[in-house]
């Protein structure tokens, strides 16, 4: 005899499968609603093609991500894609609907669907003296991994990279990509001559970016080069989205690779990564779309397209920001660096050690020298050019105004991390925690 104690805010999970074998019927609703293992699963162990079955569920919905912005509407659409791939009949589907409507007459309060974000840094081995140059330090300084996951994105095929994800996953996530089997018609290396950019690994690197949606489940997708870094807090919403709750975009006229308009087959008037503002925020679901996209206007596969116009100057950053400001305008803000009020950034692509300090000063208090308490200059950049935005200081005071409100949230514990990765760091006294000769002692 088993009991079960539910809470009111619950209610809305308690419905029960009915076309499921009646075994697994509340160990599936428990995999369902919660995406959560079950201390029972024994109890189907004497049935290997239904426990086949639970297996592939349980991955299935470690894959599955929701788009609704309610719970009715995930709900909804989980269970409608549970019934496309067999694992619920079209009754199932019918009676969680019921069961909701019959809520939302009642009144009943459904709990709020909270956001959930990823910064995803694509690299290798090759880049850990980058990593550990600028960008892991700023994450220990400015992320609240509590809202915000960082993920390492690595070559399924190197045993080096195996271990320096081994490594990483102390602090991080990390996850790893199969090398394409097509990858020597995919990945040219010729797109530039500057010995930066001439590899074929850079290829690939840029070629992850359009599939990160393979390996994130968040509702927003922040992509970040290994030489980037954060040089500020990084608010959940305020560095992220305008204020009229758009995802901000930051650009300048005039693109400077031409093979971004060949990849959408439209003029590119805009260069999204010239100014050099990182993360590069998206939705979930704008990365399948823009693959989407292009195959349908190439009338091939994405990857098949990717080959053709990836042997030019091309951006993935540029392609992706192009499609989501025309097709997608009411999930994304274009703002130039001609705008009068600016758009706030809070990390580059590159950077120099002065912003990291100006960052740790305003958000922290850490490390202030001269006029850096008064700074209004960093987070309005684009680039190496300051944003002609009137207010500056007052859009400046602004966003540490939401900072230093979001900050007394924050667990004490990890804010003492911050601040302390902020210390050692502006003293030089900041240690990797991968190294070359460390990952070398992994054993695999």
């Amino acid at each position: 005899m088993k009991a079960t104690l539910h809470l009111h805010p619950a209610l809305w999970a308690l419905l029960l499968p009915v076309t499921v074998d009646r075994r697994v019927s509340d160990i599936w609703r428990s995999c369902i609603m919660q995406v959560n293992g079950h201390s029972s699963s024994d109890d189907i162990n004497d049935d290997d093609e239904l426990h086949h079955k639970s297996v592939q569920l349980i991955k299935f919905l470690n894959e599955w991500s929701g788009t609704g912005d309610t719970v009715p509407k995930r709900v909804e659409a989980l269970y409608t894609a549970l019934y496309e791939r067999g694992y619920l009949e079209i009754a199932d589907v019918e009676l969680i609907l019921l069961w909701l409507n019959e809520l939302i007459q009642a009144g009943y309060k459904f709990p709020q669907i909270i956001s959930k974000f990823t910064v995803a840094v694509r690299t290798y081995t090759g880049d850990l003296h980058k990593l550990n140059d600028r960008l892991l330090p700023s994450f220990g300084m400015f992320v609240d991994r509590a809202v915000t996951d960082i993920l390492f994105v690595l070559d399924d095929e190197s045993d080096a990279d195996h271990k320096l994800g081994d490594c990483l996953k102390q602090n991080f996530s990390v996850t790893y990509e199969a090398l394409p089997t097509q990858w020597k018609t995919l990945f040219h290396g010729t797109a530039s001559t500057h010995p930066k950019y001439a590899r074929i690994g850079y290829d690939r690197q840029q070629w992850s970016t359009f599939y990160m949606d393979k390996h994130v489940h968040s509702d927003y997708i922040g992509v970040i080069d290994s030489d980037g870094m954060l040089f500020s807090m990084m608010h959940p919403v305020h560095s992220m989205f305008s204020s009229d709750g758009r995802i901000m975009l930051k650009g300048i006229l005039g693109d400077h690779n031409f093979n971004d308009k060949v990849a959408l087959k439209a003029d590119s008037e805009i260069d999204f990564m010239w100014v050099n503002r990182m993360p590069m925020w998206y939705r979930y679901e704008t990365f399948q779309f823009v693959r989407n996209h292009i195959s349908r206007i190439w009338n091939t596969s994405f990857d098949d397209a990717f080959a053709e116009f990836s042997k030019s100057l091309y951006s993935q950053f540029n392609i992706m920001s192009s499609y989501a400001s025309k097709f997608e305008g009411k999930h994304y803000r274009v703002i130039l660096n001609t705008d009068t009020n600016g758009a706030i950034s809070v990390g580059s692509n590159g950077g120099v050690p002065t912003d990291i300090r100006i960052g740790c000063c305003r958000s922290f208090d850490i490390g202030c020298v001269g006029s850096d308490r008064n700074n209004d200059d960093h987070l309005l950049t684009y680039g190496t050019t300051a944003v002609n935005a009137v207010n500056r200081t007052v859009t400046t005071e602004a966003y540490y105004k939401n900072v230093y409100a979001y900050l007394k949230q924050v667990r004490p514990d990890a804010l003492a991390r911050m601040k302390e990765t902020c210390d050692l760091y502006l003293k030089g006294q900041w240690k990797p925690l991968c190294t070359v000769d460390s990952i070398a002692k992994i054993k695999q």
